[in-house]
Formats: C-alpha cells, structure tokens, sequence
C-alpha cells in the first residue's frame, strides 16, 4: 500500500525561506506531507503545546542548522533546539542538516552574540551526536534532504498515511482531511516560492510613502433622469491610498470587494475636497480600471496584501472564491498610518 509521511521541519525562520522552501518541494516530490511553522493555526491551545501535537503526530523529524540560533524561551534555550530534543524524546527518527561553512553566510545571517554563538555551537555539537548530514545551499539542501528521507523511509519504516481506496477500514473524514492539509501546504509553499521570488528582485526602487500616483475618477452626481458627470484627476500619495484602503481589508474581502474598496477611497477623497463645498446628491465615483491593477500589483510587490483562493458553500456546493487580505507588513503599515498613540 502507497504512503504518504508527515515531516517535521525544524529551523529558524526568517534567515532560511529559500532553504525551507526547497525543503517543502523535496518532500512534497516524494509524496510527504510537511510540516513546520510556517502551518500553525490560531487556536486555543500555547504554540509549545500545538508544536508538540505537530510533532506527536509526524513520522521523522529534521532540522536544518545554520547561523543563528533563534528565537528563546524563558530558560534561554531556542525553540529549534526544544523541538530537536522533544523529538529525541518521543523516539521520532531524527535527521539534522547543518550548513559545512558557516563563515560563508552573510553577517545578517549569523549570530553576532557571544552568547549566541556558544549556545549554537554547544546544539551543534548535541546534533552530530545522532544522524547528521551537511549543505552548502538551498538547492543542495533539497538534494540531501530526499536523499536522507527516501534512506529513512527504507531504514525506519513508521505508520504513516494510506489512501481509503486502499483501506476500507480509513474513515471518508480522515481521507478528506488528509487532502486539505496537502493542499493547505501546496498552497503554502506557492506563497513562500513567490516571497523567495519577490525577494530576489531590486524593489527599492518602488514608489511608497509620499509619493504620488494619478487618479482618473468619473463622478457622477444628481437625479437619475439629470446626472451630471464630471472627470477629476488626483495625484494621491501612497500613504493616502494605505490609510484609506488597508482598513478596508483588516478581515480579508473578497476580490470583487477591492475594487468597490478603492472606488470609495476615491469619494472620501473628493469629499474632503475643499472646493466642493455644496456637496452633490447621489455620489458615484467610478475609478479608471488602470488605477485598479497598479494598486493591486504595487501593493502585492510591496508586500502589503495578499491574494489566496477560499472555500465557501452556496447551496451545500463548494466554490473556490478568490480573496484579498493584508500581510505581516501590511499590518505593520496600519499599525504606522492609522495607531493612535499617547500624548
């Protein structure tokens, strides 16, 4: 019978997306399942708790070592090091995957803490006492790691995941659970491969803040048998367009929301014109569909908002409906534009 294998994938985050990434695909190409940081929920239940349930759950655990140590506990030790010996401790097949020379990587990628350093050395060292392998790159990585699984696989068979076609005992409910996580961490690892790909671009250049963009808006005002209409140009910052926009999209909307979101930016825009005293019945702001596609892409390029694709059931069917919602850093951006702070 096929299996597919739940993998743990342990490692600092931030100084290794292209390596994780190249992680998540060797694993996926030999049919297992991932699973790591980049998946946790919000729930109820402290992250070491869910963490542990992740790895209760899996069938081998790796973790890839480079320059940093991480992020700590109370007690001064990182998590990937808890990780590691919570796995050793559940008798979880173990693989570590270190960096053979560390004094190549980028400062930034490197402890510069003393202590840091020591409390790195001192996992290493606790690592290379069980099964252990080496990396130059993200794509060597990626070699070594299906080499070292496909070995695990054969060396140390575990439970793992079997299709219900196969299985009549396996629950239609697991089956179906066990296809939303493999498609919830294919579409994850989407995400990560264009945050790998915006990365590599030169985005400095990119207009942000205080700088301006033109606004084409036809505004249409009056009865419905007399419109009037008029088109005003507005040359709008950045920083106006997020402060109106990014609240618009706290909750995720729906794409066909954006639009309408950034039509009403523009009216509170004109509403606020100071030469439009007396103000017209019967508002409509129409905005030019060029001005739409530039925000979205300046936007996305800036990593402001995301798009996803999310399940809904009209009438007991599944629809795929495609959905907008700010990132990280668009928060972060919200959080500057719109916070109000003490006096």
């Amino acid at each position: 019978m096929d299996k597919r294998y739940q993998v743990f994938v342990s490692s600092t985050y931030k100084d290794l997306i292209p390596e994780r990434v190249e992680v998540i695909q060797a694993l996926l190409e030999l049919d297992c399942i991932p699973s790591g940081m980049e998946y946790f929920p919000a729930a109820d239940e402290t992250q070491w708790d869910f963490i542990k349930k992740l790895i209760d759950e899996s069938d081998y655990y790796i973790v890839i070592i480079a320059g940093k140590y991480g992020s700590v506990d109370d007690n001064g030790i990182s998590y990937t090091q808890k990780e590691y010996e919570y796995a050793i401790s559940k008798n979880i097949p173990t693989i570590a995957f270190l960096h053979s020379d560390i004094d190549s990587l980028p400062t930034i990628k490197t402890e510069k803490d003393k202590k840091a350093r020591k409390k790195l050395e001192n996992f290493e060292n606790l690592v290379k006492r069980k099964l252990c392998k080496f990396w130059s790159s993200p794509q060597d990585l990626g070699a070594v790691v299906s080499r070292s699984i496909s070995q695990a696989k054969k060396n140390y068979p575990r439970t793992g995941w079997i299709r219900a076609d196969s299985m009549t005992g396996t629950s239609e409910k697991e089956v179906v659970q066990l296809y939303k996580k493999i498609e919830t961490l294919e579409q994850k690892l989407e995400e990560s491969s264009r945050f790998v790909e915006l990365n590599k671009l030169n985005l400095d250049n990119l207009a942000d803040g205080e700088d301006k963009i033109k606004v084409i808006a036809d505004i249409k005002s009056g009865s419905w048998n007399d419109p009037k209409t008029e088109r005003k140009t507005y040359n709008l910052s950045w920083n106006i367009i997020n402060y109106h926009l990014l609240p618009k999209i706290i909750s995720p909307i729906r794409m066909t929301s954006f639009k309408s979101a950034l039509n009403s930016i523009t009216k509170e825009v004109y509403l606020n014109d100071t030469q439009n005293v007396e103000m017209p019945a019967n508002i409509t702001i129409k905005i030019a569909n060029d001005f739409y596609e530039t925000v979205k892409i300046q936007l996305t390029l800036l990593d402001l908002i995301k798009f996803y694709d999310e399940e809904f059931f009209t009438d007991e069917k599944p629809k795929m409906v495609k959905m907008v919602a700010l990132t990280k850093k668009g928060k972060e951006k919200l959080l500057q534009l719109r916070a109000v702070r003490k006096k």
